[in-house]
């Protein structure tokens, strides 16, 4: 019986380390969340830790403007992207995205980062 106790224990401690290990995590932004900057970024860096899918992505001015990206969705798993960005005027803004794993698992997340005007540097 003890054998089978501990067997039962050792599988469900394997199973649960499998599935934690499985979904993929964000490893690095560019610019990073909360990040202020003193102009405009080039492009926005999104590094995951495994291949992922990119299925969305959209940027957002804090007054409500949608910014148009020149991005061309691929669906190609990859563990980084770089999504090329226009001149952003001072302010706050929103990045937000959704990936989709290697196992169909969907995921949303997001950042936000702030352009500083000449004035204020």
């Amino acid at each position: 019986m003890k054998n089978f106790i501990y067997t039962v224990f050792v599988l469900g401690f394997v199973a649960i380390f499998n599935i934690a290990s499985a979904h993929v995590k964000v490893v690095k932004t560019s610019p990073a969340s909360g990040e202020t900057l003193e102009s405009s970024p080039s492009s926005l860096t999104i590094s995951y830790s495994k291949n992922v899918r990119l299925v969305s992505i959209k940027l957002s001015h804090t007054d409500g403007g949608e910014v148009s990206l020149d991005y061309k969705l691929t669906y190609a798993p990859t563990a980084e992207f770089v999504i090329p960005v226009p001149e952003l005027k001072p302010g706050k803004y929103k990045a937000e995205w959704g990936i989709m794993g290697a196992d169909s698992h969907k995921m949303n997340s997001s950042l936000s980062f702030e352009v500083l005007s000449s004035k204020e540097l």
